[in-house]
């Protein structure tokens, strides 16, 4: 989590104190009228398709990026924890994906050069700007010895939020590692929550397995439970006799977490954090159920689509801007800092987007040339 304290200064936040809400309000609206009816086929039931996880994953990096503003910026404590929220949907998307993409590829020697192009290459481009600036203006002080493992995501102080880059990669390991061995799929699942309750134990008060972050601890059971939901629930649709009776009842699940999570999420803190974390299970998994059922109806959101595309950048920039590089803090108006935030923030992102598949497609060049000279 970061910090933000430090931005609770004198007037810092008293000309959005009356306004923020029917803002707040106001995005919240837009959003939801932002989805339309569209045309397409319509899949035989309800699934978590490519179109359903962009527009998750959009809204997922607005529950984060409001996470971070609300923890001292905008004055909307209650939001202040959406961060995690938007973090749980991201890693049961991870989950549910990289098991539809192993039943589709199976696991072999690219497993990792793919994660690496999508995840580790962004992050490491991003940090060595970063690390770059810092050094070329003297701004913070990075000793040489952690340049490496911060290069890697093993080392946070570059960004704090960065943790996220070594937890996934921990999960696409066990991943390979479990679905590589030929045993029966429930023993698998196995192998994934008991890795999950080793990363659970590390928090408590005397007891240190992997002497790893908070958030290890607060998302251990989210991957797993992403990979759960792709291996099983196609089973679970198929009990439901007809497509009305599954409709309505994924709708009344999907609404009955969303009304739980409203009336529960008061009681998010960090000293109760299993409570804390099945919160965050319960509106991530209202909104997959949600969102899923709009698509499968051909109701979605271009907004919430592009954002989705471009998420993993924004994640990358967003608390970089806010803390580091305290673009906020240059301006009188809080106004027109936030509005100038989002923007050079998504502006970024789409640039970081394009330089990132420019690298990729200079770095297949060569692989194209020798298979056509091969094949001459």
């Amino acid at each position: 989590m970061i910090d933000c304290a430090y931005f609770y200064t004198e007037g810092l936040i008293d000309d959005m104190l009356t306004t923020t809400e029917i803002a707040f309000f106001g995005f919240i609206l837009l959003i939801i009228l932002s989805f339309r009816r569209v045309k397409g086929n319509v899949n035989d039931v309800p699934t978590l398709d490519h179109k359903s996880s962009e527009q998750l994953k959009g809204l997922a990096i607005i529950l984060v990026v409001f996470g971070h503003l609300c923890s001292g910026f905008i004055n909307l404590p209650s939001l202040k924890y959406s961060g995690a929220q938007g973090v749980s949907i991201f890693l049961i998307i991870s989950g549910f994906g990289l098991t539809k993409s192993y039943f589709k590829k199976g696991i072999d020697g690219s497993f990792f050069i793919r994660r690496f192009k999508t995840v580790l290459l962004p992050y490491m481009i991003v940090t060595t700007i970063v690390i770059a600036l810092d050094f070329l203006t003297n701004t913070h002080s990075i000793s040489s010895s952690i340049i490496l493992s911060s290069l890697f995501g093993l080392n946070m102080q570059v960004d704090p939020t960065m943790w996220y880059i070594s937890f996934i990669f921990l999960w696409y390991l066990v991943f390979y590692v479990v679905f590589g061995l030929n045993v029966r799929v429930h023993w698998k699942i196995l192998c994934l929550m008991i890795t999950s309750m080793l990363i659970k134990l590390n928090i408590p008060s005397g007891f240190s397995l992997l002497n790893t972050p908070y958030e290890y601890s607060l998302h251990a059971f989210a991957f797993p439970l992403g990979v759960i939901l792709a291996l099983y629930s196609e089973k679970i649709c198929s009990f439901f006799r007809t497509k009305t009776m599954l409709i309505w009842s994924l709708f009344t699940l999907g609404i009955a977490l969303l009304v739980g999570f409203l009336l529960s999420f008061r009681y998010i803190s960090f000293e109760h954090q299993t409570i804390y974390t099945v919160i965050n299970l319960m509106l991530a998994f209202s909104l997959i159920i949600i969102v899923t059922l709009l698509n499968y109806l051909r109701i979605e959101s271009k907004l919430l689509i592009i954002l989705g595309k471009y998420s993993f950048e924004i994640y990358l920039l967003e608390a970089l801007f806010f803390t580091r590089f305290n673009l906020l803090m240059e301006f009188n108006n809080k106004w027109v800092a936030l509005l100038v935030y989002l923007s050079v923030t998504l502006v970024t992102a789409f640039i970081l987007n394009k330089l990132i598949k420019l690298i990729l497609n200079l770095l297949e060049k060569p692989k194209v040339r020798q298979n056509i000279h091969f094949e001459l």
